[in-house]
């Protein structure tokens, strides 16, 4: 059958480097990548949030200056933002 998987390796004349063939990854590994990913990013929103509201307040002082009204911006933790994602 059919296996998908990475490789990574080092050659170079006359000799073959280190080598590494990964495994798939479990659902069990995929839970836990799951958690860290969702613990860590909890762990800097606070962080991540502060950054972002010192920027929008800067650029909403910059706006202001030049017009009366806009929407509010609304904080959401993305990887724009400074948040770990899983990419498929």
């Amino acid at each position: 059958g059919f296996k998908e998987f990475m490789f990574w390796g080092a050659f170079s004349y006359d000799k073959k480097g280190p080598c590494h063939i990964w495994k798939s990854e479990t659902a069990a590994e995929a839970r836990a990548g799951v958690i860290d990913i969702n613990a860590r990013n909890a762990a800097r929103e606070a962080t991540d949030k502060a950054v972002w509201e010192a920027k929008e307040l800067k650029r909403q002082e910059d706006f202001f200056i030049k017009h009366k009204r806009r929407r509010r911006p609304v904080w959401r933790h993305t990887e724009k933002n400074g948040a770990h994602v899983v990419k498929k």
